[in-house]
């Protein structure tokens, strides 16, 4: 299958990630208890350096109460010393998580797919116990000044097609050009149309690519089935929809004038 990326694409982050059914705490807001999270990192300790992630990194001090925890990463597995992709574990949650150079979907897909295969062989009796609840694909991209941004509202006005207007009695106060000071955030959520339980995301909002500014847009697909719970041998083909997906939305909010900026687009093949 033939990919696509772009010599100076502005992708800052793609994650993957799923999120397990676990037995919430009404002591503890947003709390939360995995019976079988233990059992679980003790099997990893293996099985991630197997499947080539030997480095592993604690994020959260280990006194911390587990049942805080819930649906945060508190241990990240590397494949070498800050050497991406990674994959993250926490209580109730996994991503697999990868920052340029990227080779497109096809090569990160399948490190996706080895995450969720080595979950489902080391979580405690897994046909039984781990009840897939929520999964998400995120893409993140900065758009920083070799992608043609010198401020924000400029930038967002002229490239991107995302419309944000302002009564004149507003606009009027504001310093001139009043269009390039104004600095609009977005953040769109919509239900996606012959996918029950499906819905987008789009967000939008001034930030940093390093220690440059940046215009940072999100878009994600999440898909939520609580009481069901979601099949891991739906997830593959999920992932591949969920991305085209992105990318199509990507490419509809971009405009050409900004794509310009990428640099040559070169085929990957998987």
């Amino acid at each position: 299958m033939v990919d696509f990326v772009y010599e100076s694409a502005p992708l800052v982050e793609v994650i993957a990630e799923v999120h397990w059914r676990i037995e919430r705490l009404t002591t503890v807001p947003d709390g939360g208890i995995d019976p079988q999270f233990s059992a679980l990192l003790a099997n990893l300790e293996q099985a991630f350096p197997r499947a080539g992630f030997p480095v592993v990194e604690r994020l959260i001090p280990s006194q911390i109460p587990i049942e805080l925890l819930a649906d945060k990463p508190i241990l990240r597995y590397w494949r070498g010393t800050r050497q991406y992709p990674l994959i993250q574990i926490g209580p109730g949650l996994m991503t697999a998580n990868i920052v340029p150079p990227y080779d497109g979907w096809n090569a990160f897909k399948p490190v996706v797919l080895q995450a969720l295969d080595v979950l489902k062989s080391n979580y405690p009796m897994a046909d039984a116990l781990l009840k897939i609840e929520r999964a998400q694909l995120r893409y993140i991209d900065g758009f920083t000044k070799r992608h043609g941004l010198t401020t924000y509202g400029h930038f967002v006005r002229e490239n991107l097609a995302v419309a944000f207007s302002l009564p004149n009695e507003i606009t009027n106060s504001v310093q001139s050009p009043a269009e390039d000071h104004i600095v609009c955030s977005a953040d769109f959520g919509f239900p996606l149309r012959g996918k029950p339980n499906n819905s987008g995301v789009i967000r939008l909002r001034p930030g940093k690519v390093g220690e440059e500014p940046a215009a940072i847009m999100e878009c994600a697909v999440h898909w939520q089935e609580p009481h069901e719970g979601i099949r891991l041998d739906a997830l593959p083909e999920w992932f591949d929809e969920a991305h085209s997906c992105v990318s199509d939305w990507f490419f509809a909010l971009v405009k050409e004038r900004a794509v310009e900026k990428f640099g040559s687009k070169r085929s990957v093949s998987v």
